[in-house]
This record gives C-alpha cells, sequence and structure tokens, in this order.
C-alpha cells in the first residue's frame, strides 16, 4: 500500500493478533481434552476387557499390557496369593508372548494353585516352545478343509483331529491325552465340535492356547461326512492282519500301498468287537498309524495314561515329565478359561474364599438325580472321621483351639442341591469341636446334567477350576469332573469309600487315594499285540511298567508320582 508506513505481512511470520490466536486455541483444545477424560465411558459401551477389569477389583486397570507386553515375573501377592510371583522360567505361556486375543487366565490362573508347586520342567518347556512353531507352520496359509478332504498335508506336517464325546470331565480328560500324543508323535492338534454343541464346545469356553495360530477346524470342515467313507483303526489292523497271514507281504513293507490318508481312532469305554480299540496301545500298530496324514481321535477315556505301556512313549514321557505330574503340566498349559468364564471364578474366589484359613474342596457325583440322605451321612462321617473337617458336639459354644479360630471354607460341588443344604445346617445348628469358623458355599447346582448348553457348561469349568484352587479335595468315585479338578491341583484327594452303598458305615467314609491324576477307566488289559513279535502283550497294566498303578478304590489304572 503506497504513502503508508504499514508493513507488509509474511506468510509464516508472527504478529501480536496471530499469537493471541494461537494461544486461545491451545487453551481451547486442553479444556476439551480435560472435559472428554472426565467423562466416563457408559458401561454398556465399554469394551469385554474393560467391562472385565472393571469387575476384577484384586487386578490392575492395565493387566492386559503388563501381562502381554512385560517380560517381567507375574505377580501374584495383588491376589492374595502365598504365591508372591512366578518367574519368567517357570511360566507355561511366557508374559511376553503376543497372542491374538488377551486371556487372562493363561497366566494369572497359575497364581491360585497353592495346594502344589509344581514349576513345569525345563524340557516340557522347550518341546512347547518347538510344537508351538510346527503348529504356527502347519495351521497358517493352508486350507484345512482342501487338504482333509484331498487327504494331503504339507510337507514336515500330520494332523491329529479331536472330536469331543460325553461331558466336560471325559472331554478335558480326552483333549489334555490328545494333546499329549500329539506333542509325542509331533502331530498339529486341531479341535472340530459335535453337531448341535457348537456353543458349548471346549474350544468355544477355552482361549486359543497356541500362539500366532488356531486350533479350530474351520466352520465348513467335513468332518462327519468324510468320517463315513474313512476306515475304523480295528478295519485297518485286520486287512494288515490279512496281508501277513498270507504271506504276500510284509506289514512293514505294505505300509506304503495300504495306508490311508485318513483313519478314524475310537477310545472309549462303549462297546467295540473284543475292544480291538485297544490294540492303539501296541507298538506295531503305533508303527502303522505314524504313517497315516491325517487321525481323527474320539474318545471319553484318559487315555494318556496308556502311552507309558508304549517303550517308546514311556521314555519320552519320562524326560518331559521326570515328577510324572502329566495332566498337571499339560493340562495347565493347554486349558485357559475364556475372560468370562474366568471372570466367574475369581469373582467368587474373591467374594467367597480368599480370606479363608482353610479351603476344602468336596466333589459330589451322585449318578442320579434323586437326592439320596444316606449320601449326606457319608460326606460327613468321612470329613469328620478323617479330620478334614471338626466334628460337632452338643454344646452351645466350644472353645476354639486356635487363637484366633480358624476359618474354614468348604466347597461343595455337585448336581443335588440338598447335599450341600445337609452339610451347611450340620455346621450352622451345632458349634463344632474345634470351635472354628466354619462356612460351607456351593457356587451352582444344575440338578441334572446338561451338556451342550452353554450356560450350564461355563457353571461346570468354573466349578472344577475353583476346586482346583483348594488346600484339600474329596472325590467321589469315577467322576471324570472330580478328575480334572484334582489333577490339576496336583493334590491326592480322599476318594469316598463304598459310595452310595448303605455298608459305608463299616468304613472311614472314605480313603487317602494314592495319586493326584486322573484315571484310565477302560485299560487295554491283557491285550494281546498281533503284529508285534511273538508273546508281545499288556498284561495287568499295574504290573506292566513302574509308572503305573491301579486307583485306590476305583477302576481303572493312573500315573504313580515319581
Amino acid at each position: 500500500m503506497k504513502g503508508t508506513n504499514a508493513k507488509k505481512v509474511v506468510r509464516g511470520e508472527w504478529t501480536p493478533m496471530g499469537s493471541l490466536c494461537y494461544v486461545l486455541g491451545v487453551l481451547l483444545m486442553l479444556v476439551v481434552a480435560v472435559t472428554l477424560c472426565s467423562i466416563r465411558t457408559p458401561r454398556n459401551q465399554s469394551s469385554l476387557m474393560e467391562r472385565f477389569m472393571d469387575f476384577q477389583l484384586p487386578l490392575k486397570k492395565n493387566l492386559a499390557e503388563d501381562v502381554l507386553l512385560s517380560s517381567a515375573d507375574i505377580d501374584c501377592a495383588s491376589l492374595g496369593s502365598p504365591l508372591k510371583s512366578i518367574p519368567s522360567d517357570e511360566q507355561y505361556h511366557p508374559k511376553n508372548t503376543l497372542d491374538a486375543e488377551v486371556c487372562t487366565s493363561k497366566y494369572m490362573q497359575h497364581c491360585y494353585w497353592n495346594a502344589t508347586r509344581k514349576p513345569p520342567p525345563p524340557q516340557f518347556l522347550q518341546a512347547l516352545r518347538e510344537y508351538e512353531a510346527l503348529h504356527q507352520r502347519c495351521v497358517g496359509n493352508h486350507n484345512l478343509t482342501e487338504l482333509f478332504v484331498a487327504g494331503k498335508v504339507p510337507e514336515g506336517c500330520k494332523y491329529l483331529v479331536w472330536k469331543e464325546q460325553d461331558g466336560k470331565g471325559n472331554q478335558i480328560m480326552s483333549l489334555v491325552s490328545a494333546f499329549i500324543y500329539s506333542l509325542l508323535t509331533k502331530r498339529t492338534l486341531l479341535t472340530m465340535p459335535s453337531l448341535g454343541h457348537v456353543d458349548g464346545s471346549l474350544h468355544h469356553l477355552l482361549c486359543e492356547p497356541f500362539p500366532g495360530s488356531s486350533w479350530k477346524l474351520p466352520p465348513d470342515f467335513p468332518l462327519d461326512a468324510m468320517l463315513q467313507q474313512t476306515d475304523v483303526q480295528w478295519d485297518y489292523f485286520h486287512k494288515v492282519d490279512n496281508l501277513t497271514k498270507n504271506g504276500s507281504e510284509s506289514y512293514l513293507d505294505a505300509s506304503s500301498t495300504i495306508s490311508p490318508s485318513r483313519l478314524y481312532i475310537t477310545l472309549s469305554n462303549y462297546n467295540v468287537p473284543d475292544h480291538e480299540d485297544r490294540r492303539f496301545f501296541c507298538p506295531a500298530e503305533q508303527t502303522l498309524l505314524s504313517r497315516i496324514p491325517w487321525l481323527v481321535l474320539k474318545s471319553n477315556n484318559y487315555i494318556a495314561a496308556g502311552f507309558y505301556f508304549l517303550p517308546e512313549y514311556r521314555q519320552a514321557l519320562n524326560q518331559l515329565f521326570p515328577d510324572r505330574a502329566m495332566f498337571l503340566h499339560a493340562g495347565r498349559y493347554l486349558l485357559n478359561p475364556r475372560n468370562d468364564i474366568w471372570g466367574r471364578i475369581t469373582r467368587f474366589y474373591d467374594g467367597y474364599l480368599l480370606n479363608a484359613d482353610k479351603k476344602i474342596g468336596i466333589q459330589v457325583r451322585s449318578w442320579k438325580p434323586e437326592y439320596n440322605p444316606i449320601l449326606s451321612e457319608h460326606i460327613l462321617r468321612c470329613a469328620t472321621l478323617n479330620n478334614i473337617l471338626p466334628n460337632v458336639t452338643q454344646e452351645d459354644t466350644a472353645p476354639p483351639t486356635k487363637t484366633p479360630p480358624e476359618r474354614v471354607t468348604v466347597l461343595m460341588t455337585g448336581l443335588v442341591a440338598q447335599y450341600h443344604h445337609d452339610v451347611r445346617e450340620k455346621y450352622l445348628r451345632n458349634a463344632n469341636v474345634r470351635g472354628d469358623s466354619i462356612s460351607v458355599l456351593s457356587p451352582s447346582s444344575e440338578g441334572v446334567q446338561q451338556t451342550g448348553d452353554v450356560e450350564h457348561d461355563k457353571k461346570a469349568l468354573a466349578d472344577m477350576w475353583l476346586l482346583s484352587f483348594m488346600d484339600d479335595l474329596v472325590s467321589s468315585p469315577k467322576s471324570t469332573f472330580g478328575y480334572v479338578a484334582h489333577g490339576l491341583a496336583g493334590i491326592t484327594p480322599y476318594v469316598f469309600v463304598r459310595w452310595g452303598f448303605e455298608d459305608y458305615t463299616q468304613y472311614n467314609g472314605c480313603e487317602r487315594s494314592n495319586l493326584a491324576g486322573p484315571c484310565y477307566i477302560d485299560t487295554p488289559h491283557g491285550q494281546e499285540c498281533p503284529l508285534d513279535p511273538p508273546g508281545t502283550r499288556i498284561g495287568d497294566p499295574n504290573a506292566a511298567v513302574p509308572e503305573i498303578q491301579h486307583c485306590r478304590n476305583q477302576w481303572g489304572v493312573g500315573v504313580f508320582p515319581g
């Protein structure tokens, strides 16, 4: 502008007015930011993890970030656990593993198993890391449906498809067995739910165990359709028998021409022709199975105990599990309840069990839906005669034997609520000789088993885990539900003797078992192995190998502690 002293404003040059506008703009942004931060996100709009953290009071708000990104020890002290921390070299899942989903129980559930401190063996941890790499390589970027239908596999890969059977206790024992078999045979474990039970399937209740890959088969996987065209193991073994008897080919030489691409293996306590499914535990049959790309396993048993009958597997198991706590270590790695179930577990524990001086779990499997008062009397006889709980007295009060009195919490699980009610009323209406403070709780009572009902299955899983967090356990015989609880806990439980029989009064009600892990009920007793050298057979499982013994007061055999 000519004839004035006005100064031309150059872009990017500060002026007094520009400075004022800038300062006001910054202040306005700060006010907006503070206001937004002070507004609480509506609860119904918060994420699942935010809601989970909101009601997990003992856990820190940033637990997910801490767990997944930190390589430090797992902090147990904040949960009130006697275990202050779990060092990084004793973690089944390293804390710095970046999983596709946040699964709190993978890391924090180990703080609750206080009764037995059993760090995972280093050999087992090394095998896990190698297996995780194998699983990722054989699942990632492969169309599993096309491979299964064609009977093909990528180089260096073989698969084991696990198919669930029966209730959740049976399924868990079978799944852990399938995982151990996959470790021993270097097969990639995949899971397939039964038709009609998809939402209640274990892989919808548990977190993905393997980092970077999924064990879930795709929804369109044609398992049931293809099984109609797939040999069952005893039919295949008979084909090999016939070839060998005819002398046309050795079964070893013939394997390349007669080995199917898929084979269906059933190992259950249902009717099988002459128990020929048990030939699975013969060495020659395992050689045959090793050449088949796809194996489908359906079982309701803890068949892992039978792996000790095979010399090659026995040697490997003793290296992986020198303490013989096979179910404990494999289960604690593999079985991780999803966050909604884990929230149910920890809310109950923190609200009712955390401050107890002594926690007793009593697992009642009555087998019949009708209430039987004999069982209530049996439970009390077991608890008092074995000094698990104090006896009651007719006096109004009893002086405490400890100062202050011991706080004892009894957790009772079972389908029939009346048994919990009877035990609770016994200690509510009467003082006890030790003067203890005794509370009797039951997290659920469903009346009847409802496998496949999602809410029922979630409660069942939560009950098993709560039982496994107790200091001591009393279990019903032949109950897979109880097997899982004391197997995960590593507790050698008391087991009811003459359960449900009127002559139970001749005994102390229960007796301490001889092992903590599950029992393999339908054992390969007296199994002949016709494809092996003459004389090869599994006679008495109790005498076959030192690692296996009969379960005391129960059917079947189990892995005896080392």
